[in-house]
């Protein structure tokens, strides 16, 4: 990690804050790229600290990629000068008469705040200015001020305070662990905070939290819900192995002691042991409701799209109009189709024919349903792209549809 000083002459930002920064240093000039927690304007002609590491891009040559972006000299001068913009002469002469700690104390405490009509320059119509604008932005300030130790970025930081609002320091400091559903943060990361935060190496609770999120990776990333014993334990010691700086081989945690925890969360219910292999209970509740839903709508009385001997017409015809010919299979899948079940799932390795048949599936249905009322949804924006493309028909992630946000 390198740091640069710097003064910003151009500011560019995109989606999510992300940012490209046209700096000089000297007669030197360079590309900054990263996330900016500050209104990009202010940032025009001062000279800040970056944080970051070179990088090479392709097209644009040597750009510092950097993680931490802070002005240099007095941070509430420039919040109050660019940020609130109440004059560089008052912005000062506030700085000069309290300092920036004092100014923070005083913004925190709305009964203090008439201090600021002492400064000279600062009246009434001003000090509520300069107030609303630190209710605006202190929150991700002092998120900002409270993570950057721990090697959050900014735009985690950006992230965090998206997912837990006024209350991430709150909560942080209750189960640092929170951390790891923010995503971008990892184990390891929330481990750091959790340590630095006193928590013991061998903590129940860190344990515990190692075991959750080993298993949750084990499914976001794998598909594996159900999980040997032996897999967890091996992929939370590692996730549990000693930190430089914080953790040495003193506090190494055992198998004894993750055993004893996973016992701990059967107990509580939090993992479900079925047979030789464990799975967290959310995960175990969502699958057993999907289940019961399967079972109940394979109760439901089928309702036929086409006869029999239209079903077999249907089948000629998508054969010519693909140039294919489907295996025996597959034109029983579709026979089960034109009898009406009311769900039906299509399985099969790569290359056996999945999308071919359900682009004839779908052509069945718009049979007898119009378009508008046939919806194809995928998990990732990329599947639903890959069936918007092999099949020719809308498509959307399951959340859009939903209109899930």
């Amino acid at each position: 990690m390198q740091t640069i000083k710097a003064k910003i002459t151009g500011v560019r930002v995109f989606n999510n804050n992300w940012a490209i920064l046209n700096c000089a240093k000297g007669i030197t000039t360079f590309r900054g790229t990263g996330t900016l927690l500050i209104d990009a304007d202010a940032l025009n002609g001062v000279v800040c600290e970056l944080e970051g590491e070179w990088e090479s891009h392709p097209r644009f040559g040597q750009s510092f990629k950097f993680s931490n972006i802070k002005v240099s000299g007095s941070e509430m001068f420039f919040f109050l000068d660019k940020i609130v913009h109440v004059g560089t002469v008052a912005a000062q002469a506030m700085v000069d008469t309290y300092g920036d700690e004092g100014l923070t104390e005083i913004m925190e405490d709305p009964s203090r705040h008439n201090e600021l009509l002492k400064v000279k320059g600062i009246g009434e119509k001003r000090m509520a200015k300069v107030v609303a604008s630190w209710q605006q932005y202190r929150h991700i300030k002092i998120l900002s001020d409270y993570l950057t130790p721990y090697g959050v970025s900014a735009n985690l930081v950006l992230r965090v305070y998206t997912k837990f609002e006024d209350k991430a320091i709150r909560l942080i400091k209750e189960n640092p662990f929170c951390l790891t559903s923010v995503k971008g943060i990892g184990f390891r990361k929330a481990d750091l905070v959790a340590l630095r935060l006193g928590m013991a190496p061998r903590d129940p609770q860190r344990l515990a939290a190692a075991i959750c999120f080993v298993m949750e990776e084990s499914a976001e990333n794998n598909g594996n819900t159900l999980v040997s014993p032996a897999s967890v334990m091996a992929a939370t010691l590692k996730e549990l192995a000693p930190q430089e700086g914080v953790t040495d081989d003193k506090d190494l945690v055992s198998e004894t002691d993750i055993k004893a925890v996973m016992e701990e969360l059967t107990e509580s219910e939090r993992l479900v042991v079925l047979g030789d292999s464990i799975a967290l209970n959310k995960h175990f509740k969502t699958e057993q409701r999907i289940l019961d839903a399967i079972e109940w709508r394979g109760t439901m009385q089928p309702s036929r799209l086409m006869t029999p001997s239209a079903t077999e017409s249907f089948i000629q015809k998508m054969q010519t109009d693909m140039n294919i010919v489907f295996s025996a299979e597959q034109a029983d899948a579709l026979r089960m189709v034109a009898e009406g079940h009311r769900t039906i799932a299509v399985t099969g390795y790569a290359g056996v024919g999945k999308s071919t048949l359900s682009k004839a599936i779908i052509t069945m249905l718009l049979s007898k349903y119009n378009e508008d009322d046939v919806l194809c949804c995928a998990l990732a924006g990329i599947a639903s792209d890959r069936i918007r493309k092999t099949s020719g028909f809308q498509a959307s992630t399951i959340h859009t549809a939903l209109k899930w946000n």
